[in-house]
């Protein structure tokens, strides 16, 4: 997310490296409710993803602050076990899907101004295999 609100919306096309790198790098600090109040005062993000975001951030927000609290009788009685879980893969399910959406309006950005599809791809890839041999 940090890297969809710098390069859609905080940094120009052009800009040096060091520099985006710089704001990229103060951005990743942020809290998840912080950028998403970041990108609500943004004008082209679409609601959809405004919205979607909100619930996840109630629903992370839940789930590290305040689960265990509230689903002591989840956690601790075996038929009620599903109660919990189900919200915790629905909370790793959207967390998936918005990165997926977040890579996609990156990759839509990038080619709208004027980035092939081919470089992003390859570009890409050797950051895959960058983070696969650690």
């Amino acid at each position: 997310m940090s890297h969809y609100l710098v390069i859609v919306h905080k940094i120009e096309p052009g800009v040096a490296k060091d520099v985006a790198e710089g704001i990229l790098e103060k951005t990743r600090k942020k809290t998840l409710g912080q950028l998403v109040t970041d990108l609500k005062s943004k004008e082209k993000v679409p609601a959809e993803l405004l919205e979607r975001l909100e619930r996840f951030v109630e629903h992370r927000n839940w789930l590290a602050h305040r689960s265990r609290g509230e689903s002591r009788k989840h956690l601790y009685q075996e038929k009620l076990h599903h109660v919990f879980f189900e919200r915790v893969e629905w909370v790793a399910d959207e967390a998936l899907y918005l990165g997926r959406i977040f890579c996609e309006e990156i990759r839509r950005y990038m080619e709208k101004h004027g980035v092939s599809k081919e470089y992003i791809e390859k570009t890409a890839a050797g950051i895959m295999r960058e983070w696969s041999e650690g």
